[in-house]
């Protein structure tokens, strides 16, 4: 018998952390909009080789990405069948179709074989989501996305890339989003980014 899979990452969630966090939310002088803020934006567009756009969820990130690319009714976005709900009501929202691939049984990622046989001339983008902090084949999603002309979207709610990252996770797609939110790899209580690079 299978058990569910459940995650919270929660890597600040300790009761002097949470106090900080509530004593900053209150003052929004320190964040909003400051020479922090700025500095973010700054060292990530930087160190992932793209511009930076921060926003207040990772759901808010990608779903700007997706309005970036006009979809249409017809238009089809290839996702993994094992994904958050928000993934594929994003798509919805920004007006195009959720279409999903089998996963890798060992990454629970997409691989480059069920997201191929997936492709169809209404394909638009392919969302490469790297599950539970375990990269996905962007390398070779990448190269099929070229073949193609496909946008590549990289999702990277669940991992922090770092400068000693071989795998290079964030920097095969056009763009990559991250959610920063109270339970994810990077947490900053709230928030999301977009690096772009098309």
């Amino acid at each position: 018998m299978f058990s569910p899979i459940h995650h919270t990452f929660g890597p600040h969630a300790t009761f002097p952390y949470c106090i900080k966090a509530k004593l900053l939310i209150l003052s929004p002088w320190k964040w909003k909009n400051g020479k922090d803020t700025e500095k973010i934006r700054t060292n990530l567009s930087y160190s992932m080789n793209g511009k930076c756009a921060l926003f207040y969820s990772g759901r808010e990130a990608l779903f700007a990405i997706l309005k970036s690319l006009n979809l249409s009714d017809n238009d089809e976005i290839i996702i993994q069948g094992y994904t958050c709900s928000v993934v594929p009501n994003a798509i919805r929202a920004a007006g195009g179709n959720p279409i999903f691939a089998d996963i890798d049984i060992n990454s629970l990622n997409l691989t480059k074989e069920s997201t191929e046989e997936k492709i169809t001339e209404n394909t638009k983008a392919i969302i490469c989501q790297h599950t539970f902090g375990l990269s996905a084949d962007a390398e070779s999603l990448r190269k099929l996305c070229d073949k193609k002309n496909i946008f590549l979207i990289e999702d990277c709610a669940h991992i922090i890339p770092d400068k000693n990252d071989k795998s290079k996770i964030g920097k095969y797609g056009d763009c990559a989003f991250f959610s920063l939110g109270r339970d994810k790899a990077i947490s900053g209580i709230t928030g999301g980014l977009v690096i772009t690079r098309n």
